[in-house]
């Protein structure tokens, strides 16, 4: 039993008004190809019985190609696939192409790609910290500090208008987040999010599509700015010691990673202290030297009888 394949439409709506023709005949490389009525390919330009498309407003805005297979029409498809003037619609779009041809068996493995994509997408996004969902925010140029974790996991994988559930983000999200195992992958990221978030507090700007600290162009791009900073460490350690002293949690670890435990990061470790700070009502603000608040908090402890914290 013949079944529907493939289809062919003019593009766009003029044709509605006016009839359009698809000649069944090209040229490649000097060569005439030509799609006979009974739909054989064959060298040459045929003059009769020539397999050109008509579409009329009044009868039909496209032809569907039919078969028992694939196999039964796959020269004929292929003969429209590479016709100059018909682009596939799942595949780049060709230039002055009047026309597009749609394989539904391509429609149908691209459908199930991009729902592979999304779920991999969300399941990521639902498995990460909420300071790694802050990262994703800011390394698609969002700005996600006055949100609630909520609000940000909505922007980023809501089923109907997500952030990340549409091309190119989805592609973009897994080539970067999706594949941090890989060192340099890992430190792309994490470069541009700092820069991004560097955006967001002044620390960094962008103006004309070029990024600057200061006076300083640090690039217009990733790959400019990943060649800058490594022929310029300070300054990325400029950036993410900014970002630390205004309370970011991620850069506040790196920049402290040599206080790290295994059951605390750095800033877990000082956020306890400010608790127990704010708790005992200390006066003054809490001292940037973390080591000198340690030391206040438990000589306040001692003198007043109470457990010493380590």
């Amino acid at each position: 039993m013949e079944r529907e394949i493939a289809v062919i439409r003019p593009k766009g709506v003029n044709h509605i008004k006016q009839a359009v023709t698809l000649t069944a005949t090209y040229n490649i490389k000097g060569k005439e190809i030509t799609l006979t009525s009974h739909g054989d390919v064959r060298q040459g330009n045929i003059d009769e019985g020539r397999g050109d498309i008509r579409f009329d407003g009044s009868l039909t805005t496209e032809n569907k190609i039919f078969g028992q297979s694939f196999d039964d029409v796959e020269e004929q498809i292929e003969f429209w696939s590479n016709h100059p003037m018909v682009e596939n619609v799942n595949f780049d779009p060709k230039p002055n192409s009047r026309f597009t041809i749609e394989i539904f068996e391509d429609t149908k493995a691209k459908k199930r790609a991009k729902t592979v994509s999304v779920n991999k997408v969300v399941s990521t996004v639902y498995g990460m910290s909420e300071a790694d969902r802050k990262d994703v925010m800011y390394f698609f140029k969002q700005d996600p500090r006055e949100m609630s974790d909520d609000d940000i996991t909505l922007v980023l994988v809501d089923i109907v208008d997500g952030l990340l559930i549409s091309e190119p983000n989805t592609t973009r999200f897994l080539d970067t987040f999706g594949s941090l195992n890989k060192s340099r992958v890992a430190e792309r990221v994490e470069m541009m999010v700092y820069v991004n978030k560097g955006i967001t507090t002044g620390f960094v700007t962008e103006d004309a599509d070029k990024f600057y600290i200061g006076d300083v162009l640090i690039g217009k791009d990733e790959d400019d700015i990943a060649l800058f900073f490594k022929d310029n460490p300070q300054m990325y350690e400029n950036l993410v010691r900014s970002l630390a002293e205004g309370g970011d949690e991620t850069a506040y670890n790196e920049a402290h990673e040599e206080e790290a435990t295994e059951e605390e990061t750095p800033f877990a470790v000082r956020i306890k202290w400010e608790k127990l700070y704010k708790k005992y009502k200390m006066k003054g603000k809490f001292p940037a030297d973390l080591e000198k608040a340690i030391g206040r908090i438990n000589a306040h402890e001692i003198v007043n009888g109470l457990p010493i914290t380590k």
